[in-house]
């Protein structure tokens, strides 16, 4: 009859080693949780500066090889050193070397146009007909 009128605590129904997470190993997960996510939030960043780069890179060279058809076009003794602004986002120069029997044409591609920081250069050879 003891036994029915005697309480059991809480402590007594909680089966061993599972009373639950204490103070500290919740601020410890907290924190390793933030040091991965900033880590990532860290090489996210770098990425998309990275997509950015070369996105700018591929319309860059997508100028100078526009420019570079265009040449092609032309009549050979129409062939000479220029220079224009693209989409008004890239600086495009062009230099003419004459030779015999052939024309070397050097297009460079830099952007911005105020500080000219990055650049693109393509070259082609165009022979006399």
């Amino acid at each position: 009859m003891r036994e029915l009128c005697t309480r059991k605590t809480r402590q007594e129904d909680a089966p061993a080693g599972n009373s639950g997470f204490t103070l500290v190993e919740i601020i410890i997960a907290m924190f390793v949780l933030t040091t991965i996510v900033i880590c990532l939030n860290t090489y996210m960043l770098s990425f998309v500066r990275s997509n950015v780069s070369s996105r700018e890179t591929s319309a860059a060279t997508a100028e100078g090889n526009r420019i570079l058809e265009n040449i092609r076009m032309m009549n050979y003794e129409d062939i000479v050193s220029d220079s224009e602004t693209a989409k008004e986002k890239y600086y495009c120069v062009w230099t003419v070397t004459t030779e015999t029997d052939k024309k070397t044409i050097d297009v460079t591609v830099a952007w911005p146009p105020a500080t000219m920081r990055h650049s693109v250069k393509l070259s082609t050879i165009i022979s006399k007909p």
